[in-house]
């Protein structure tokens, strides 16, 4: 005998076997899936369910009721949703009567919880009505007189039963727009856009399904439903795009009433339908998601991405005016940082970047301002960053003064950074006294806090720059020579000389802040969480055992090396914290006359 048959006849048996107890069967079903990726079976997920199929349909076993005893739960030894998708795959083909199998649906999606797989069975039942016409008829009714049990499965029932009869179901679905209870009327909403429109008389039903809509959305004012409102109303103008007024009308006025259901399905339409969204839908989602609130984190990411696509496609000056209200409306609750996609399209384009910077700094707004700071946080390193001269010829002297003090007090923690734009404003500075107080700038704060890190840029930047740069750069060199020389003429001074005892415990205080920040970091990252951890407390060298199959092992020996790095601590930091503190907060929040 063939080994395939043999193999499928030792398979039938014990699932025969198995069937006088639910939670046997479901265990060998369990069993079958791990064996075929264990061995060399020739037994595929399609056999399985052949042969379920055919022994639910002889009567030999009831698969459904079997299936309705499956839990979430460990003790049947696999995956839950291993075992459920193959009902997922097996539904289709099985004879059982409809409210058995409507049952075991709703007791499946309620064991999955709130995974986001919870509903996929949904399009096996959609499958399983799609194969008898009279099935969608027997749900429809069942789901009427159920009192709200059944009310789950009310939409799959009318999209299957539409590809049978789509004048009746789609009568039927409008009936149900304006039911008394709004679980019906929600889902009837929802289910009018998926419904199955055929070419002949599409147009003329797409009409009627966007009048009954415009009348809902009138009237309605609970947000699931007025999300549902959105949601429908897309799909049925990707039937018939010449109805785009419609379609906007109706959508802006359930933006106009809906909260953050109706957002979140708004900013879905953004992700999802990008490339399908005209000029005049997507102005009018973009006004309405700056109400979106800051903690709804995958709204916020749908949004990140439609910015991203914007400024991709050439759409920046949209893309920025939004992004200038979505950060300003928000009370400053929204920082870029949860923009990442968007924040790097915005520093990888420098164009667009010194833009942005001229634009916020000079406005002075502190959502903008602190958008420019996440920016440059998102990037890993304090990198120079040289703004684009033709961006900057517009500007007189006082402005370019004023973006070089926002520039140190945002980018303050970033010296590389906030030096490399204080130089790119040198560059077109309209006279020398300009070029003074930008040199000036230069020394006091930037240099005397970061004397060894600044110092050496701007040593290097010597060579590059032309010749009123290069003095005035020369010039705050020259200063920081002299504050030093003056700092070391005075003699030693016992207040600025803390004792040893004093600098072991600043140490001890560093260490612990250090410590502290690392377990948060930790705590924070998913990398970090799964790698297990082992605290050396002395050694050269680090042991490890690699046990193989066999039960061998081989010994590793991996000898410990030192690294480090270096942080520069602004100086006045340490001698006069609050003079510099109060110094940076009125850079950032000092504003243009």
């Amino acid at each position: 005998m063939d080994k395939s048959f043999s193999e499928i006849d030792s398979l039938r048996n014990s699932f025969l076997d198995a069937s006088v107890d639910d939670l046997k069967f479901l265990q060998a079903i369990s069993r079958t899936s791990i064996d075929r990726f264990s061995s060399d079976s020739a037994i595929t997920t399609d056999i399985v369910v052949e042969v379920l199929a055919e022994l639910h349909n002889e009567g030999s076993i009831d698969v459904i009721r079997c299936f309705r005893s499956l839990s979430n739960s460990s003790e049947i030894g696999g995956n839950f949703f291993s075992i459920r998708a193959i009902l997922e795959k097996l539904l289709p083909k099985l004879e059982a009567p409809i409210l058995e199998v409507m049952e075991c649906i709703l007791h499946l999606i309620r064991e999955a919880g709130q995974d986001l797989a919870a509903g996929t069975i949904v399009n096996s039942f959609v499958d399983f009505c799609n194969i008898n016409s009279t099935r969608s008829d027997e749900a429809l009714k069942l789901i009427e007189n159920s009192d709200d049990k059944l009310t789950d499965l009310l939409i799959p029932t009318l999209v299957a039963g539409s590809r049978w009869d789509i004048e009746r179901y789609f009568y039927k679905t409008l009936d149900l727009l304006i039911h008394e209870k709004i679980e019906i009327r929600g889902r009837a909403i929802f289910a009018i856009g998926k419904l199955h429109y055929p070419e002949g008389s599409r147009s003329e039903l797409c009409d009627k399904a966007l009048s009954c809509l415009e009348l809902s959305v009138s009237k309605e004012t609970d947000d699931k439903l007025l999300s549902n409102i959105i949601s429908s109303t897309f799909e049925l103008y990707k039937y018939d795009r010449s109805k785009i007024s419609l379609v906007t009308v109706i959508i802006d006025c359930a933006l106009s009433k809906g909260e953050d259901f109706a957002l979140y399905m708004a900013s879905c339409l953004l992700f999802y339908e990008y490339d399908e969204l005209p000029e005049t839908l997507l102005d009018k989602l973009l006004s309405h998601l700056v109400r979106i609130k800051p903690t709804n984190k995958s709204s916020i990411d749908n949004i990140d991405y439609a910015l991203s696509r914007l400024l991709q496609t050439g759409e920046q000056n949209k893309s920025i005016e939004f992004l200038e209200k979505l950060l300003t409306q928000t009370s400053n609750r929204l920082s870029v940082s949860q923009l990442n996609q968007t924040a790097t399209e915005i520093f990888n384009n420098k164009n667009l970047l010194t833009k942005i910077i001229l634009k916020w700094f000079l406005q002075g707004n502190i959502a903008l301002c602190r958008g420019i700071e996440s920016i440059f946080n998102l990037v890993h390193g304090d990198i120079p960053i040289a703004l684009e001269p033709s961006e900057l010829n517009h500007l007189n002297g006082n402005q370019i003064i004023f973006i070089a003090r926002k520039a140190i007090g945002y980018l303050f923690i970033q010296p590389i950074t906030s030096t490399s734009i204080v130089i790119s404003l040198m560059r077109v500075a309209p006279d020398d006294k300009n070029i003074v107080v930008l040199s000036e700038l230069l020394f006091e704060p930037l240099l005397i806090n970061y004397p060894g890190t600044i110092s050496d840029y701007l040593k290097q930047r010597l060579d590059c720059e032309d010749e009123k740069v290069r003095a005035a750069i020369k010039l705050s060199l020259v200063n920081l020579d002299n504050y030093f020389n003056d700092l070391k003429s005075t003699g030693e001074i016992p207040e600025l000389q803390p004792s040893q005892s004093q600098l072991e415990a600043d140490r001890r205080r560093i260490s612990r802040m250090m410590s502290e920040s690392m377990k948060k970091a930790e705590k924070g990252s998913v990398f970090l969480s799964i790698l297990p951890k082992s605290i050396l407390l002395y050694g050269r060298k680090m042991i490890n055992y690699t046990y193989q199959a066999d039960g061998q092992f081989n010994r590793t020996e991996i000898s410990l090396q030192s690294f480090g790095g270096e942080i520069e601590i602004p100086r006045i930091a340490n001698l006069d914290p609050f003079g510099l503190d109060y110094m940076l907060r009125i850079f950032q929040s000092e504003k243009m006359e």
